[in-house]
């Protein structure tokens, strides 16, 4: 495969990520009628990053925009999925109290900041690269209030 098609590859797995991240908070919301607001509020926002994603993809495709593979592979992103998947589907079959989707949903996005999940782009386009800086930036503000929620 070459680079750009792998690149475009890795970059719907992002996007099924933040899908994912979104169905998930989708039962917390379901499960929780006292912090439904909240887990909907975190829904709307993974659901726009994973729109934001899908226009960072078209820049990529039609200003030659790179992932650097090195700094996060493409197995990181599959086991992160992964990991997505199993804990839908124990919340599915389980449920889950409060306080433990609270703890999920922190280590999930304070695994997406640890790990650069978002820096592995590189353009010369001022708008891809600012789109870029706005998902990280709102992904460390969703740990914030994920853990303000948590006390």
């Amino acid at each position: 495969m070459d680079k750009p098609s792998a690149d475009l590859v890795r970059m719907d797995l992002l996007i099924r990520h933040e899908l994912l991240l979104a169905e998930l908070y989708e039962l917390f919301a379901s499960r929780s009628s006292s912090y439904e607001s909240f887990w909907r509020e975190m829904i709307e926002n993974e659901r726009r990053h994973a729109a934001w994603l899908n226009r960072l993809k078209n820049w990529m495709i039609e200003d030659g925009g790179r992932m650097i593979p090195d700094r996060f592979p493409k197995a990181a992103i599959e086991t992160s999925i992964l990991y997505l998947e199993n804990q839908i589907s124990e919340v599915k079959r389980d449920g889950v109290p409060s306080n433990k989707s609270f703890a999920i949903a922190v280590n999930i996005e304070n695994a997406m900041i640890e790990s650069k999940f978002f820096t592995v782009f590189q353009s010369k386009n001022a708008q891809f690269n600012e789109m870029i800086g706005k998902i990280i930036e709102e992904t460390k503000l969703h740990l914030q209030k994920i853990r303000k929620m948590m006390n």
